[in-house]
């Protein structure tokens, strides 16, 4: 990876002005994702991944799993076991409740991402030309959800991570030097099978890309041949993890597409035609950003066919879109890669506008501006708003002790309390309701789902509130409407009355 050094003067500092200030803002602001982010951006991240850490650690058993997941056994155990392996030590200074977990692995997975993103962007402020290509590409980190998706440990950010970290090395060297070195092939192969091994999905990625060194890169067949071979045996490694986890022979990558691509178990939760990330990435990203990243990457497609980016996003956009099942989470290779591709085309989508080009970049950073405004509130509160009501019960609840809810005019049916993120429980408890208003003069541990539950809570003396989501100075600030039809989540300690 010689082209690194490109990059250094003699004296060992950065030849690009501007790279270390953003390399520094960017840790700072992905550390402080990882902190105030806390918990999953979708529970798969817990169900798949964190709870099957716990079944390996002896703390559950498999029946606390999707049953039909074991049943298939289509999940890899290779994230959990490292997962294990890597937060043990916390568990030796004191450290081994679960929220200093994941949130260890939070900081760990933000780290990732700025290596990742410093090797993309050494290329992008090599260009010296224009002094606003580079201010939009030292804003890179400031996208709003950059940050938010860095700093998820699920195996859709690890594994876009690793995957995109093996395609700059070979972006990165062809570009700078017009040749794709050993060096740079063994970290490609390095950083693509380890990516396979959180997320087999991103042989999409690196497949194109082996056949792009090949048609495009020119590299012989003896560098075609053992990238193919080093992928493939670093590959293998599924099987000995999940020999670790299910106790036998397992692939996983397999039984996975088995289920999902031949018997359709993902369409249970809901299919959308193939057009249809066209509706949902503006949906889900405020309508705008994603119509502006849309809008590049047709743009990358249409004009740039033979680049490595279009190679390698072109095909995994293509073959998603045709699998039924749809989320935003399944682009998450395509979410890193927006804002890079935007500061790479900036000025090639300036010059294909012509005499449009002003209105072009001056949408671009109006965005930014407003970006800067929804950056807090997207990567400074929790991720998974239960979360720190599932921290005041693990500190304050009783081995034994049995955990009572509210349920909404006292109907079982309209329970928004289940308790069922078991990996944040401090040990299997019992969840009962509350049936008439008289039991909360007993003494009782309660959790309220309601800004009307809460007053309940409130006007009785015998209660103290332990924890509420929303201070009550901001609750006062809020008009009644948005009040009682806000979740307002407490938890509190409840006395038997005295007569």
């Amino acid at each position: 990876m010689k082209f690194l050094f490109h990059y250094y003067n003699v004296d060992g500092k950065y030849r690009l002005s501007g790279f270390s200030e953003w390399r520094w803002l960017t840790i700072m602001l992905f550390v402080l994702a990882a902190i105030f982010s806390k918990g999953f951006h979708h529970p798969d991240e817990l169900y798949q991944i964190m709870e099957y850490m716990n079944v390996y650690a002896g703390k559950a058993t498999p029946e606390t799993l999707s049953q039909l997941e074991w049943q298939y056994q289509m999940r890899p155990w290779f994230q959990p076991i490292l997962f294990h392996w890597v937060t043990t030590p916390l568990d030796w200074i004191g450290f081994g409740d679960p929220f200093s977990k994941s949130m260890f692995l939070r900081v760990l997975t933000g780290l990732l991402g700025v290596f990742t993103f410093s090797l993309w962007s050494l290329f992008l402020f090599s260009n010296r030309e224009n002094e606003k290509h580079r201010d939009l590409t030292f804003e890179i980190s400031l996208w709003w959800f950059i940050p938010y998706f860095a700093v998820r440990t699920s195996s859709d950010t690890i594994g876009a991570l690793l995957c995109l970290c093996a395609i700059s090395f070979i972006f990165l060297d062809h570009t700078m030097r017009k040749k794709i070195d050993w060096e740079s092939i063994i970290g490609f192969c390095i950083f693509s099978g380890l990516a396979f091994l959180f997320r087999y999905q991103t042989l999409i990625v690196t497949a194109p890309a082996i056949l792009w060194m090949l048609f495009i890169g020119k590299i012989n067949l003896k560098k075609f041949f053992t990238s193919i071979f080093l992928i493939a045996f670093i590959g293998q490694l599924e099987w000995v993890f999940n020999y670790l986890g299910y106790g036998g022979w397992v692939c996983s990558t397999w039984n996975h597409a088995y289920s999902n691509i031949i018997l359709k178990v993902s369409h249970h939760f809901g299919t959308m035609p193939f057009w249809g990330y066209f509706t949902l990435v503006p949906e889900k990203s405020f309508y705008l950003y994603g119509i502006l990243f849309l809008v590049v990457f047709l743009f990358l497609w249409i004009k740039k066919p033979k680049d490595l980016l279009t190679w390698v996003t072109l095909p995994y956009f293509i073959i998603f879109s045709f699998i039924g099942h749809k989320e935003v989470r399944f682009l998450t290779p395509l979410i890193f890669l927006a804002p890079i591709i935007l500061s790479y085309l900036f000025d090639e989508i300036k010059n294909y506008l012509g005499n449009r080009a002003s209105w072009f970049e001056n949408s671009v950073y109006l965005l930014l501006f407003l970006n800067l405004l929804i950056f807090p509130f997207i990567n400074f509160k929790p991720a998974n708003r239960y979360l720190g009501l599932y921290q005041a019960v693990y500190e304050n609840k009783a081995e034994r002790e049995t955990l009572y809810v509210f349920y909404d005019d006292f109907d079982r049916s309209k329970n928004h309390l289940r308790f069922e993120l078991n990996f944040y429980k401090p040990h299997p408890f019992k969840v009962e309701p509350i049936t008439k208003l008289e039991d909360i003069y007993k003494n009782l541990l309660i959790a309220t789902s309601k800004y009307r539950e809460l007053l309940i809570i409130k006007k009785s003396d015998h209660c103290k509130i332990i924890y509420q989501s929303y201070p009550d100075f901001v609750l006062r600030l809020l008009p009644d409407k948005i009040k009682n039809r806000s979740s307002v989540l407490s938890l509190a300690r409840c006395q038997p009355k005295k007569d």
